[in-house]
């Protein structure tokens, strides 16, 4: 199960943690004005990625370093420097799909954290 808990949200974007069975694997970014609602989404493999399953679209995990780069998916990093900066994100990303590689559907939760 993968859990994001979002952090704080600025003008620059909203940064997180991504958790895998209850434990922190990377910090991530995400368009403030884009992502997607606080809620469980269908995750699934498709190829060499993961679909998050929306209503009304898809969003991905993927690779970034600011918020423009995320539209409606979900960047993935191991180093923070700002609210508004990640880094490490194609080795990140790497580092997920290696863990997930077995994925064929799960369950995403997204919430604030309280």
């Amino acid at each position: 199960m993968l859990t994001i808990i979002r952090i704080l949200e600025t003008e620059f974007g909203c940064t997180g943690v991504l958790l895998k069975d209850g434990h922190p694997f990377c910090w991530t970014l995400e368009d403030h004005t884009k992502m997607l609602k606080e809620g469980e989404y269908k995750i699934i493999k498709k190829g060499n990625q993961v679909e998050i399953a929306a209503p009304g679209g898809s969003a991905f995990f993927t690779a970034g370093h600011v918020r423009e780069d995320a539209d409606v998916n979900v960047l993935l990093g191991f180093k923070m420097y700002s609210p508004r900066y990640i880094t490490e994100t194609q080795k990140a990303l790497t580092e997920f799909y290696k863990v997930v590689k077995n994925l064929k559907e799960d369950t995403l939760t997204i919430r604030r954290l309280s």
